[in-house]
């Protein structure tokens, strides 16, 4: 299999290509604006490290969709 080609005006694509094991693992969190999915995010930033995360947070991702309901 050959690494994936790229536009020259792009960034070069990752090079990471080893087992999925030795990269790190992100932690994704939905939010959907709610107490719960805010408490949580709460408690992953308050204690990252408790939670499993880098004390810098960076590898964690939150995903917070607006769907532009209507009234």
């Amino acid at each position: 299999m050959h690494p994936p080609t790229h536009h020259p005006r792009l960034p070069a694509p990752s090079r990471d290509f080893g087992p999925r094991s030795a990269r790190k693992r992100r932690a994704v969190l939905t939010w959907g604006l709610g107490a719960d999915s805010t408490a949580n995010i709460l408690r992953f930033i308050n204690n990252p490290v408790g939670n499993g995360l880098e004390p810098d947070l960076s590898d964690l991702v939150i995903v917070h969709a607006v769907t532009g309901d209507v009234l």
